[in-house]
């Protein structure tokens, strides 16, 4: 288990250096990622890819880990603090 808190949390340390290929070095092809902005979940290394290029063009987010759960199998959950600063404009409803 430590092993895979480990690359854990190298996996965040990657994404808050904008390291994607650091990222998909480590993760399975058929990953399947929560979408937090979204909802639902992406699939694969091109949809993880396409998900975190969409999230940093649009938020400048920062993740620190704070709790892993490894459970049975290849699932883990990790429970996060983070924050960002949007960018672009907004316009009002």
């Amino acid at each position: 288990m430590d092993g895979d808190v480990e690359i854990l949390k190298r996996i965040y340390d990657r994404f808050n250096a904008r390291d994607i290929d650091g990222v998909l070095a480590v993760l399975a092809d058929d990953v399947v990622w929560a979408n937090g902005m979204e909802g639902g979940h992406i699939y694969g290394h091109d949809g993880v890819r396409d998900y975190w290029g969409r999230q940093w063009a649009t938020i400048d987010s920062h993740v620190e880990p704070v709790s892993f759960s490894i459970g049975a199998g290849p699932v883990a959950e990790v429970v996060g603090i983070g924050g960002g600063v949007v960018s672009g404009s907004f316009t009002e409803p």
